[in-house]
C-alpha cells in the first residue's frame, strides 16, 4: 500500500491490533493504533486504544465511524486484511484473545448496518476463502462490489501496486462487459495445502479440513440440465464481474458455496448462520 501511489486526493486509514508481533514498521504490539499513509510512509494519527479485538462487532463499527468523521469523503471502500475462515468462521482470528473467536458473517453484518449512511464502492477480503454466496449475500446491502478470494492466498496479501495501477488503465474495459466464464475442473475439490517455505506456521490445520466448493462446478454436476439450471448458470456468470487465478491452474470461478457435511460442529455453526441470514436479509 505505501507503494502503490496513493493520491493527494485519497485517505488510507489503517487499524493495527491483533498479533503478538509485528514485523516491521515500528507497529506497536502492545495497543491498537491507527494510521494514514501519507508520501509513502505511515503516519501515526491516533496510539494508545487499548488492546481491540478486531474479532469484534463494535471494534469494526468504531473504525468505521473514525474513518467517515475524521476523514469524510465522497466516496468509500473498505478492506479486511488478515486470516479468513470461510462463511462459518468469518474472518480475524485475534492473538491476544481466545483462539476460538473470530468476526462473524452476522458481527460483519451488524457493524456495517449502523452506518447505513455509507454505501461503500467496494468491500475487500485480503484473506483466504471469503468467496462465497453467504458472504456476498450479508456485504450486499452495504456495498455496491466485493473483492474476495475463492481459494487460499499467500499471507503476503494482495499486490496493491498493480492492483492501482491496473484499475486505473483498464476502468472502461472493466465496466464494458463480463469477464466471467465457464468452470472447466469437473466435480475437484480443492484441499489446503501450505507451502514448504512457510516453516514458521505453526497452525494446526491439515489437509482434510478445508474444501472449496465451486458454485458452478457444483450446479454443472448436480441435477438435470434442464431450463431451471441453465437459468442458474446463467445467473452464476453474472455474478462475478472479473476473476483470475495463479499458474496452478485451479479453475475456480470466483465463488464458492459451503457444503458443511461430514462436520457436526461446522454444520451447527453453518445452520445457525442461515437462520440470521434468512432472517435479517
Amino acid at each position: 500500500m505505501l507503494s502503490s501511489g496513493i493520491g493527494e486526493k485519497v485517505n488510507v486509514v489503517i487499524q493495527t491490533m491483533g498479533t503478538k508481533k509485528w514485523q516491521n514498521y515500528g507497529i506497536s504490539a502492545k495497543t491498537a493504533q491507527r494510521y494514514i499513509v501519507k508520501k509513502g510512509k505511515l503516519k501515526l494519527v491516533k496510539d494508545d486504544l487499548g488492546q481491540l479485538n478486531c474479532a469484534s462487532s463494535k471494534t469494526l463499527s468504531d473504525f468505521i465511524a473514525f474513518g467517515k468523521k475524521k476523514y469524510p469523503a465522497d466516496r468509500y471502500i473498505f478492506l479486511f486484511w488478515d486470516h479468513g475462515g470461510d462463511p462459518v468462521y468469518g474472518f480475524g482470528y485475534d492473538d491476544k484473545q481466545q483462539s476460538e473467536d473470530s468476526l462473524t458473517l452476522d458481527e460483519m453484518a451488524k457493524a456495517f448496518s449502523k452506518h447505513k449512511d455509507i454505501t461503500f464502492d467496494m468491500i475487500g477480503m485480503d484473506c483466504c476463502i471469503m468467496a462465497n454466496m453467504e458472504t456476498c449475500m450479508v456485504l450486499a446491502p452495504y456495498c455496491r462490489y466485493t473483492v474476495l478470494s475463492e481459494d487460499f492466498e499467500s499471507g503476503l496479501g494482495w499486490d496493491y501496486t498493480k492492483w492501482t495501477k491496473y484499475a486505473y488503465a483498464n476502468a472502461e474495459k472493466l465496466f464494458d462487459k463480463n469477464y466471467s466464464r465457464q468452470h472447466k475442473a469437473r466435480g475437484r475439490g480443492f484441499l489446503l495445502d501450505w507451502l514448504e517455505s512457510w516453516l514458521y506456521d505453526e497452525s494446526d490445520v491439515t489437509l482434510s479440513d478445508y474444501y472449496i466448493s465451486d458454485m458452478l462446478a457444483v450446479v454443472e454436476n448436480v441435477g438435470v440440465d434442464d431450463g431451471k439450471t441453465k437459468a442458474l448458470k446463467k445467473m452464476l456468470k453474472n455474478c462475478v464481474a472479473y476473476f483470475g487465478h495463479t499458474s496452478d491452474k485451479n479453475e475456480l470461478t470466483g465463488l464458492a458455496v459451503s457444503l458443511p457435511y461430514g462436520d457436526a460442529e461446522s454444520h451447527s455453526l453453518f445452520s445457525n448462520l442461515c437462520s440470521f441470514s434468512s432472517i435479517v436479509f
